[in-house]
């Protein structure tokens, strides 16, 4: 036996000099006997350490229990005794078994199949040879010797057997391999660059046929690779898939014609030629074309206008999720339909100079138009010549003009019109006019037409008409609240030189700001002629003669609406009195009031009297004014006329009332009326 255990150091701290040593058999108080030391001569048990602390013993084969005393302490590890030889002994019997089995298991090259093993036994399932005939690896299957032929470098190329490279490492979509196979599975994802199309993608070869190859296939994808395409190609009835980084590189006078489309927001149209995308494709997105979410830092009107003209040929939406720059005014069919995401803008391009953004062409354009914001264009940012359309534009911020409702007739057309059309926005700030209807010829036609909104700010005009005189009828200007923060603008504003008719114009919150106190140049309420209109204005606050001319609204309906008027009467005068005495020397702009008449003397039995006030909406051509006691009769006081004399003084109502009793109305007697023009 081999001495083989040497133990310097337990868990509980070195083995001292001298220490007392018992190796006990495991669990028991009982020496163990066969000890020996370094030199296999016998070790009686128990032992001491030597003068370096050290225990050196070896015992037969086993674990034991060492105890180990000195002075004070008195502790046991748990030791395990092995003989290296035997160990040796039996690792080598087990490999030399291993190695028979082997040998006996595998042949090695032979020239011919054998008949039994190599120790004579009958052959097993499994066991193989190398064939040295055929080069084969040759394995006892099922009672007979097989042979597995590896494949040459000329089978692993192999494009056209299924069973040899197409089937294992090559394809080919002109080959049917057998259903399970690999081959079989990879037919269902044809792509561009597999045989037999084997496209390019390089920029640089021609990858037309490549292309065509594909018509009749139900799904393709195409993998990143720019696609060199010089002919006409109709794919419409494939679903194609660009990967980011595949793009079609068209030459000119190409036309690709694409129909289930998928890609992402990256550019996969290029060059000079046209792709169209059908219908089968919902949604299609100007970034295809090559558009730029960049705040206008690129000019992506090309590809913002490719977009918009494959929407008004094949009826899919233009989908903008983005924020761009144009660098040309974009034209929009009436076909086109548009959706943008919140958020979105087209505004001009830097450096471009660009005055004018979104241009709507006449037709008829049915469904809702949902635009992007449009910021900073000098001249007009969206301008409508469609009829029967609904825009929306969530904002226009600092533009000359907002909208543009426009007819563009000619001599030899006849006319041009605008019908039923609506545009919304959510808010026009900083514009110098928020809507103007302009007319060419006197022949166009704009009817129909509203304008809807929450809120104009920071604004010098409202609605402006220009232009020739032609025939406007029917219009709404629909907002929820107006602050003109300049004045020398005006609310509404004709310039035409006829009456516009039946226009109703509705402020439904609140409508002043300081352009209505400016001194020099106060914002007015109407410039020029108005026939028929419909004013509503709430919160209307301090108007006066300043801000309306005489003659201008005639026929009207007019009502600005502002606090309790019961609280406040307006105050009728005599006329010797005048415009002076009355409403603190300015017209009153209500349409419909509370006002007062104080005596100034006794009014006999059958006698009258003739109180005035001044009016801004007095009018001449049209004496619609309705009067009634406010509380009921005072004595036996009727009112027995409201004339408008405007022709006689600017404003000027007179009032008359009657004493129809039997005795006197004393003077002082104060009496209410309701004042209303119809």
């Amino acid at each position: 036996m081999e001495l083989k255990n040497y133990f310097a150091q337990t868990s509980q701290g070195a083995v001292l000099p001298g220490a007392t040593c018992y190796l006990y058999l495991p669990g028991t108080e009982v020496l163990a006997e066969g000890v020996v030391n370094v030199a296999s001569e016998p070790l009686s048990n128990p032992f001491v350490t030597g003068d370096d602390g050290l225990i050196q013993f070896a015992a037969p084969n086993g674990r034991y229990d060492l105890r180990v005393v000195h002075g004070g302490r008195d502790y046991r590890v748990r030791v395990q005794c092995n003989d290296v030889n035997d160990a040796i002994a039996a690792a080598t019997a087990e490999v030399v078994g291993i190695k028979a089995e082997i040998r006996n298991g595998y042949y090695g090259p032979l020239s011919e199949d054998p008949l039994t093993r190599p120790d004579g036994t009958e052959m097993e399932e499994g066991d193989e040879y190398h064939n040295t005939v055929d080069r084969s690896r040759r394995v006892f299957v099922q009672g007979a010797w097989t042979a597995f032929i590896g494949a040459s470098t000329a089978d692993m190329a192999n494009a056209s057997d299924p069973m040899k490279g197409s089937g294992m490492s090559g394809f080919s979509h002109a080959v049917n391999y057998p259903e399970g196979t690999i081959g079989a599975h990879a037919r269902g994802i044809v792509s561009v660059k597999d045989a037999p199309f084997r496209a390019m993608g390089n920029g640089v070869n021609d990858d037309t046929a490549a292309f065509q190859a594909l018509v009749g296939f139900e799904s393709v994808v195409i993998p990143p690779g720019t696609y060199k395409i010089t002919s006409s190609i109709d794919l419409s009835a494939t679903e194609i898939t660009f990967q980011k980084g595949a793009e079609l590189s068209v030459s000119a006078g190409a036309i690709v014609t694409l129909g289930y489309l998928k890609a992402c927001l990256h550019q996969i149209f290029s060059g000079s030629g046209e792709v169209t995308v059908t219908s089968k494709t919902a949604q299609i997105y100007p970034e295809w074309w090559g558009a730029k979410n960049d705040f206008g830092a690129t000019d992506s009107y090309s590809a913002l206008q490719a977009a918009l003209n494959v929407s008004r040929d094949q009826r899919n939406v233009t989908r903008l999720t983005g924020n761009y720059g144009i660098g040309t005014k974009l034209s929009i069919a009436a076909e086109t339909q548009i959706e943008s995401d919140r958020r979105t803008t087209i505004r001009p391009a830097s450096g471009s100079g660009l005055q004018d953004g979104l241009l709507f062409l006449p037709g008829n354009s049915l469904g809702r138009h949902t635009l992007p914001s449009l910021p900073l264009f000098p001249g007009i940012a969206l301008e409508v010549r469609c009829a029967l359309g609904d825009i929306y534009v969530p904002q226009f911020n600092t533009c000359g003009t907002a909208i543009l409702i426009h007819t563009t007739g000619s001599v030899g057309a006849g006319k041009a019109s605008v019908l039923d059309t609506v545009v919304r926005f959510d808010a026009i700030s900083a514009c110098q006019n928020s809507i103007i209807f302009r007319s060419d010829y006197a022949l166009d036609v704009i009817q129909g037409v509203g304008v809807y909104g929450n809120f104009i700010t920071n604004t010098i005009n409202g609605v402006i008409f220009d232009g020739v005189a032609a025939y406007n009828d029917g219009l709404i200007f629909d907002v929820l609240a107006i602050d003109f923060v300049n004045g020398g603008g005006a609310l509404l504003d004709n310039q035409t030189g006829e009456p516009v008719p039946r226009f109703t114009a509705k402020v439904r919150s609140w409508m002043g700001g300081n352009g209505f106190a400016a001194i020099s140049s106060p914002t007015q309420l109407a410039k020029g002629q108005w026939d028929h209109a419909e004013l509503d204005f709430v919160n209307a606050t301090s108007f006066d003669e300043r801000h309306l001319g005489s003659n201008l609204i005639r026929a009207s309906r007019i009502l600005l609406r502002s606090g309790n008027q019961k609280q406040f009467p307006v105050n009728l005068v005599t006329l010797s009195t005048g415009k002076v005495g009355f409403n603190n020397g300015k017209m009153a702009y209500r349409p419909r009031f509370l006002g007062a008449i104080t005596l100034v003397a006794d009014l006999a039995a059958g006698y009258t009297a003739s109180y005035y006030f001044w009016h801004i909406f007095a009018d001449a051509n049209y004496y619609g004014w309705k009067v009634q006691m406010a509380d009921g009769a005072v004595g036996s006081a009727i009112i027995t006329m409201c004339h408008d004399q405007s022709t006689v003084e600017d404003g000027r109502v007179a009032l008359v009332i009657k004493n129809t009793g039997a005795t006197v109305i004393n003077a002082g007697t104060v009496i209410y009326l309701y004042i209303e023009k119809e």
